[in-house]
């Protein structure tokens, strides 16, 4: 549910399109349109164009042909009909002594800050937390959230899968389908494998692969 402060009048000066705003990490971005025959090209959104809108939301921006330029028409956000995300992954970037934590989120780039509480271990600088968002604020105000989750501290390299996972909404498993079509291929190399190739497993070899890749040459 979009608050009724997030939604600007609609004008009639150029075209309304709908479609997902695909943003990039300096602060502008691109609507997609979700009629390609009405609006066959992307339609690029100034920084300071884009409302509170961040990547992946749904939204209706008003085009202007007139202003096309090798970026192709430009446009503005009017209105936000659905958002694409509800948490977001943080880093803590300092603490209040009033316990107001401020995080930096890779997801949204420097120039937007989140203001977050509700959590009841104590944090420190550095440390990943997934938010809830409550109200995403304005161009000059922070977004405010509730901390779900403490992931751990940025200094534990072993960490950046599962906060990548959270802050891109990754899926983290395979479907069902997938296992048991992978199950069917056993667990040791068949006779008819070893067709055409030739057998230097008794051959000592390194690999510069880490011990936890899946990808070792054949």
């Amino acid at each position: 549910v979009i608050k009724s402060s997030e939604h600007k009048p609609s004008t009639t000066k150029g075209i309304l399109v709908v479609g997902v705003l695909r943003m990039n990490p300096r602060g502008f971005g691109f609507l997609v349109p979700e009629n390609r025959e009405l609006h066959p090209e992307d339609i690029f959104i100034p920084k300071h164009l884009t409302s509170t809108a961040v990547d992946g939301d749904i939204v209706e921006a008003e085009s202007f042909p007139s202003s096309k330029t090798d970026k192709g028409p430009e446009g503005k956000v009017i209105c936000i009909l659905e958002r694409g995300r509800s948490h977001l992954a943080g880093l803590v970037k300092f603490i209040e002594p009033s316990g107001e934590i401020y995080l930096h989120s890779p997801f949204l780039g420097p120039g937007r800050q989140i203001k977050a509480l509700g959590f009841e271990n104590k944090l420190k600088h550095g440390d990943r937390v997934i938010v809830k968002v409550d109200d995403w604020g304005g161009q000059n105000m922070p977004i405010l959230a509730e901390i779900t989750h403490h992931i751990g501290h940025i200094s534990d390299p072993s960490l950046d899968v599962p906060a990548a996972i959270e802050e891109f909404s990754l899926r983290s498993d395979f479907p069902p389908e997938v296992v048991k079509q992978a199950q069917k291929f056993g667990q040791s190399v068949v006779a008819k494998d070893h067709k055409d190739r030739l057998d230097l497993s008794n051959t000592e070899c390194f690999t510069i692969d880490p011990t936890t890749a899946k990808d070792f040459d054949d």
